[in-house]
C-alpha cells in the first residue's frame, strides 16, 4: 500500500509538473507578443503565469531555454495539425487545401504558434533556425503533395511542380505576415478563404 501512494504521490508531482511547464509556456507566448523577446524577463513570465520565479528555473535555465521550449510546441502543433488535416483525404489536391485550410485556423487561434513565428524574427540563428522546422516540413510536403497529384493525373505533367510549391506557400506566408502585423491573427482565416478561388484556379480546379 505504502509503495502504491508513493508511486501515486510521484504521478501527481509529475502531473503538476507538466502543468506548470504548459502555464509557464502561455505566459510566455503572452509576454513575448507584449515586449517582444528581448524586452521580455523571467520575472514577467512568472508574474504573468502566477507561478514563482524559483518554480521556473527548475522547468527552464534562461530565456532562450524558455524560447526553444516553445517554439518546439509551435513545430510540433503545426506537424501534427498538418498530419490530421491529409488522414482520410484519397485525392492528392484535396489533401493540399485541407492542410492549408488546418494550419490557416491553426495560426490564427493558437498563441504559442503564434509566438512561435513572431520568435523567428527576433531572436538568436539558432532559435531562427529551430522556428523555420515547421516551414521547411510544410514546404516539403506541399512538393510532394503536388508531384502526387501530377503523379495521379490531377495536375498536368508539364507543370513546375516545384515553382508552383513555391507560388501558393508564398501566398500562404504573405497571408500570415499581413495577419501578424496588424496583430489579428484571426484574420488569417479570412485571408485565405479569399485566396481560395484564385488557389483553386492555379490548380485548375471548380471555381
Amino acid at each position: 500500500m505504502a509503495v502504491k501512494e508513493r508511486g501515486g504521490t510521484v504521478r501527481g508531482k509529475q502531473k503538476r509538473g507538466l502543468e506548470s511547464r504548459a502555464t509557464l509556456l502561455e505566459s510566455a507566448a503572452a509576454i513575448f507578443a507584449e515586449k517582444e523577446y528581448e524586452g521580455a524577463r523571467l520575472k514577467d513570465i512568472s508574474e504573468h503565469a502566477g507561478i514563482s520565479l524559483g518554480s521556473l528555473y527548475f522547468h527552464f535555465g534562461n530565456k532562450e531555454d524558455v524560447a526553444k521550449a516553445l517554439l518546439e510546441q509551435q513545430s510540433e502543433r503545426m506537424v501534427q495539425a498538418f498530419e490530421a488535416a491529409v488522414e482520410g483525404e484519397d485525392s492528392p489536391l484535396e489533401r493540399f487545401l485541407a492542410a492549408r485550410e488546418r494550419l490557416g485556423a491553426l495560426i490564427a487561434e493558437d498563441r504559442i504558434v503564434q509566438s512561435g513565428i513572431r520568435l523567428r524574427q527576433s531572436t538568436s540563428e539558432e532559435l531562427r533556425k529551430l522556428g523555420d522546422a515547421p516551414d521547411r516540413h510544410w514546404a516539403g510536403m506541399t512538393v510532394e503533395m503536388l508531384q502526387a497529384a501530377v503523379d495521379a493525373g490531377e495536375l498536368s505533367e508539364d507543370l513546375d511542380v516545384a515553382t508552383l510549391a513555391e507560388l501558393l506557400n508564398e501566398m500562404f506566408v504573405g497571408a500570415q505576415i499581413m495577419s501578424g502585423q496588424r496583430g489579428e491573427w484571426s484574420e488569417l482565416t479570412g485571408r485565405l478563404e479569399r485566396q481560395r478561388p484564385y488557389v483553386s484556379q492555379l490548380l485548375g480546379l471548380p471555381q
